[in-house]
């Protein structure tokens, strides 16, 4: 790991709740400005903070992101938004059209048009790094939500086939998997029940959002981390 410009502005998708809005707070109690994207129109605006509510699925959204994040000069980007499939689970039946789109719209395809966009931003700045949160889905199937699962490790093969060529250009993309249950909207009633019952207990999204941004500082450009309720950062795979 190296240490990441002290004071960078940062871009965080998905930063109105969850994993998203604690990595905003964390980055702002290290001194970092933030451009929050979310599709909440309720996603924060005030000092230190540029709120922007956003679609990452719609290629158009990116423009006006891209235009804030040149004005702002940010250099650090977390793509935190995330959908799952809620109390669906393995049965596909369950989801309907829209549901299937954005999941894969928002895990996958927000991914790709995300790093296209903001990659020319960030090398024009000398460079950067974008850190894409993937999940533990991402890297075993995982069949109580498998559309989501399959977003995921698109997600995940993504980073891994992109990073060599914008290394290049002097960014560096990695990935961070959370391999627990975090607590955050996305866990329904019926999935914090299912957990309780068993025993289980959610991470903290503040436990994981330290994981990445201390991953903000890789110098490893298509490394794959794994961070379990420890907090802890694994490198996963090559």
């Amino acid at each position: 790991m190296t240490q990441f410009n002290e004071g960078a502005a940062a871009l965080v998708t998905g930063g109105a709740s969850g994993i998203g809005a604690a990595v905003v707070n964390t980055l702002a109690t290290q001194g970092h400005g933030t451009v929050v994207v979310d599709r909440d129109p309720t996603v924060a605006t005030g000092p230190g903070r540029t709120g922007i509510v956003a679609d990452v699925s719609d290629p158009m959204a990116w423009r006006e992101i891209v235009e804030v994040i040149t004005a702002q000069r940010v250099r650090l980007v977390v793509l935190a938004a995330g959908v799952n499939g809620g109390d669906a689970g393995p049965d596909l039946d369950a989801l309907d059209d829209a549901r299937i789109a954005a999941i894969v719209g928002v895990n996958l395809t927000g991914v790709v048009l995300g790093v296209r966009a903001l990659a020319p931003a960030l090398a024009a700045e000398g460079g950067g790094t974008i850190v894409v949160i993937a999940s533990g889905a991402g890297l075993e199937p995982f069949d109580r939500d498998p559309v989501y699962s399959a977003a995921k490790t698109g997600a995940v093969a993504f980073v891994r086939a992109a990073a060599g060529a914008l290394a290049e250009r002097g960014v560096t993309l990695v990935a961070v998997c959370p391999t627990t249950a975090v607590d955050t909207p996305m866990l329904t009633p019926a999935i914090r029940e299912r957990m309780r019952a068993s025993g289980r207990h959610p991470t903290a999204p503040t436990v994981i959002a330290t994981a990445i941004v201390d991953a903000l500082g890789t110098d490893t450009p298509g490394a794959v981390y794994a961070v379990g309720a420890d907090g802890v950062l694994n490198r996963v795979g090559p």
